[in-house]
């Protein structure tokens, strides 16, 4: 700081310019980038993306089976844990709208993204076929975390030949779901209640 002589005040260097023709030059404010916290994204957030998706659906464990005067020992095919975006946002200390952030702007995170869906389903599919996965929540896993869906078709017509109108297709269908919920769909029973219903 110096001290202005004309005023007895301190300043930081700049002089007075009360006496001449050119007002002073103010310096440009600097540009503000946005609120909130920096973003903690990282271009290796990708490979580590990949690598916490790089498993197989089942290994090889022993399994032992024992009695009072006995034991048997049993190879058999033990599900690994089935890798997901959550366990991927937890290990980073994120959430999933930050993921979901990413994905919409890093296009590298995007198409990593992109991959390790399909290494997901890969795995549920193969752990599912192996039967290392009980199969109704194998179902359940399928529907909710890929783009598999569950597709029930019905037939049009009923045993009599008769053609079903929108309204009864629409029942059948709607009761039709709710007994998947509960593991068995019998379309034909279903039919047989809509029509007397």
């Amino acid at each position: 700081m110096v001290e202005d002589p004309k005023s007895n005040a301190f300043t930081n260097g700049q002089q007075d310019h009360s006496d001449s023709q050119q007002a002073p030059e103010i310096p440009p404010k600097p540009v503000k980038r946005g609120r909130g916290q920096p973003t903690k994204y990282r271009r290796e957030y990708c490979d580590l993306l990949l690598k916490h998706f790089d498993s197989t659906p089942f290994r090889l464990g022993e399994i032992v089976k024992s009695g009072k005067n006995w034991s048997v020992h049993e190879d058999k095919l033990l599900p690994n844990p089935l890798p997901t975006l959550e366990g991927f946002a937890w290990i980073l200390g994120i959430n999933m709208d930050t993921l979901h952030e990413w994905r919409d702007k890093h296009p590298e995170f995007s198409a990593a993204l992109a991959r390790v869906k399909l290494k997901q389903k890969e795995i549920l599919v193969q752990g599912g076929l192996a039967g290392t996965y009980e199969s109704r929540f194998a179902q359940f896993v399928a529907i909710n975390f890929t783009d598999m869906r569950q597709k029930i078709e019905i037939d049009g017509t009923f045993s009599a030949g008769e053609r079903l109108t929108d309204e009864k297709v629409r029942q059948i269908a709607q009761e039709a779901a709710r007994q998947q919920l509960r593991g068995v769909v019998d379309v034909p029973k279903i039919a047989a209640k809509v029509e007397e219903g």
